[in-house]
C-alpha cells in the first residue's frame, strides 16, 4: 500500500503544477480592465482572487472585434481538420510499427521518436521555401498543414 503513495502524490503534484496557470489564467480575465492594465505591465503583481469578480474584458472582446467569432470558428475547423489528419496517422503508424518487427521498423521508431522531440521552429525556413516552389506564400494552408505532419 505504501509504494502506490508516493507516485499519488507526485502525479498529484504535476496536475496541481499544470492546472495553476490555466485558474491564474481566468482569474486574471475576470478582473477589472483597468486592474488587467496594470498587472499587464507589472506594476501590480498577478491576482490570486478577482476582485470584484467582471466578465467585462470578455464583453470588451465580443463587442469590439466584430470578427473575432469567425476567426475563432475559422481556426477551430482547421484545428479540427489537423486533429483529424494526425490521429490517422498516428493510427497508420502505430500499427505500423507494432505489426512488423525488423531492423528497419526499429529505426523508423527512432526516427519517429525523435522527430517529435524537434522544435516547429526549426522548420520554417525549409516550409517557407517547399511554400515558394508550390506558390502557396500567404495562404493559410501554409499555417495549418505543416502542423498535420
Amino acid at each position: 500500500m505504501k509504494k502506490h503513495i508516493i507516485p499519488s502524490l507526485i502525479m498529484i503534484l504535476l496536475s496541481v503544477l499544470f492546472i495553476v496557470p490555466v485558474i491564474l489564467l481566468f482569474v486574471q480575465a475576470s478582473i477589472p480592465t483597468e486592474e488587467a492594465a496594470l498587472v499587464a505591465q507589472g506594476v501590480t503583481p498577478l491576482k490570486l482572487w478577482p476582485s470584484p469578480f467582471t466578465l467585462d474584458q470578455y464583453f470588451i472582446l465580443f463587442s469590439a472585434h466584430e470578427d473575432f467569432m469567425g476567426r475563432f470558428y475559422h481556426d477551430l475547423i482547421w484545428c479540427g481538420a489537423i486533429s483529424l489528419i494526425q490521429v490517422f496517422i498516428s493510427i497508420v503508424d502505430g500499427y505500423i510499427l507494432a505489426k512488423y518487427k525488423n531492423r528497419f521498423i526499429s529505426l523508423l521508431t527512432i526516427v519517429f521518436t525523435l522527430s517529435i522531440l524537434i522544435p516547429m521552429q526549426i522548420f520554417i525556413i525549409p516550409t517557407y521555401r517547399i511554400a515558394q516552389e508550390f506558390g502557396v506564400v500567404n495562404r493559410s494552408i501554409l499555417l495549418y498543414l505543416p502542423l498535420a505532419f
